[in-house]
């Protein structure tokens, strides 16, 4: 029988430590809520919305799940906590993963909210209920990356990047790699669909200059050798009036614009892990 999307494992930013949930008596709920801005009005009804029409923000949302520890023995059922109690805490902040019914994984940045909890009686046998609360601090994303590249040798040059999710994208890095001595010069990049823009006064130098645009971290760096070394650059950057980060992309098709200030020849290149709501 194939599951519902449900929560898989905890592991560590590196991969390298992981706990996988037991399935036996397993139970998973996710809530989440979000942060209201609002306020009564004396002597009127209801209250005053200051979002207006947008969504109220985020907040930190509570993943829990549930199961049965079952042991060969009594000894074997406590070892088999004890491992999920210091697995857990040892990870710390860590990737949460979701398994679809398709086979397919999401993730998100998580810690454990409590130590896991414990009962015990004397029908429980060889088992243990466990039962665990994890913070949850981004949205759910792919676990494989959405990338593509788009050749310029003109400007303007108008083309689309793609957004599979359901939520909009704040963690894309896209990279401008110069094609020639001069490949690209004063080079804005703008998306159509949003309003978000992002311009910068450096110019290329030689084959392997390269501008790396880091929306998630806030950053934009400067490289002559391909990339190797990368130098801060954000200094030169210039954004739209009213925007709040680097670049945005929203769910399905976004249209951006390249625009330079020479004769331009380069290749865009973008990355990103699709988010879900």
């Amino acid at each position: 029988m194939v599951a519902i999307r449900y929560l898989e494992k905890l592991t560590s930013l590196d991969g390298l430590v992981s706990y996988t949930f037991p399935d036996d008596g397993y139970e998973y709920e996710s809530e989440q809520r979000y942060r209201e801005a609002s306020s009564p009005v004396v002597g009127a009804d209801y209250a005053h919305d200051f979002a207006g029409v947008h969504p109220w923000p985020k907040d930190v949302a509570d993943e829990a799940v549930r199961f049965a520890i079952w042991g060969t023995d009594e000894g074997d059922a406590e070892d088999q906590f004890d491992t999920c109690v210091s697995t857990l805490r040892k990870i710390g902040r860590g990737k949460l993963y979701a398994l679809a019914s398709d086979g397919s994984r999401r993730w998100c940045y998580a810690k454990l909210a409590g130590r896991p909890t414990y009962s015990a009686t004397v029908e429980d046998f060889y088992n243990i209920p466990v039962a665990l609360r994890f913070r949850r601090f981004s949205d759910w994303f792919a676990s494989s990356p959405t990338t593509g590249t788009q050749a310029v040798s003109g400007t303007p040059t108008t083309f689309t990047i793609t957004n599979p999710g359901n939520a909009p994208v704040l963690a894309a890095v896209i990279r401008l790699r110069s094609g020639g001595a001069t490949g690209f010069t004063n080079p804005a990049l703008a998306n159509l669909t949003n309003g978000y823009s992002l311009a910068s006064s450096r110019d290329a130098v030689s084959v392997n200059s390269e501008l790396r645009i880091d929306a998630g971290a806030a950053r934009v760096q400067w490289s002559d050798d391909d990339g190797a070394t990368l130098a801060d650059d954000y200094a030169l950057v210039t954004l739209g009036a009213t925007q709040v980060g680097l670049m945005r992309l929203e769910p399905g098709d976004n249209t951006m614009r390249y625009q330079d200030g020479g004769t331009p020849s380069l290749s865009i290149e973008w990355s990103f892990h699709a988010a879900y709501e």
